[in-house]
């Protein structure tokens, strides 16, 4: 199998390249681990590969995944819909995002300037 990507933060390739150059607020930067471990870890079809690549807020909006200031509204939030209590639709087959994980990106997207 053959890519033309260089560098996937689904693969060993952090440890070749070292780590991934993050843009954007101090929020994202600390939502990117658990975007990449819970939604673009599982999430490697050609519709959904590219999330690896995002590396700051602006290509999760322009990809119609948040909106700024707005979680209520993010089809991402829609999508985990976890409200503590209840099964969550993401992560498939998985246990529900902890409630620190469900509002820190939450609080993220919030908070973007």
């Amino acid at each position: 199998m053959l890519s033309c990507q260089d560098w996937n933060s689904n693969s060993s390739d952090a440890e070749k390249y070292g780590p991934v150059a993050l843009t954007g607020s101090d929020g994202f930067k600390k939502a990117y681990p658990i975007l990449m471990d819970r939604c673009a870890n599982c999430h490697t079809s050609s519709i959904h590969n590219p999330w690896a690549g995002y590396k700051n807020e602006q290509d999760w909006i322009d990809n119609d995944l948040i909106i700024a200031n707005d979680s209520a509204n993010s089809e991402l939030i829609g999508r985990i819909i976890n409200t503590g209590n209840t099964d969550s639709d993401m992560p498939q087959g998985g246990s529900a995002l902890p409630d620190s994980e469900y509002t820190l990106l939450t609080e993220w997207i919030d908070n973007i300037p």
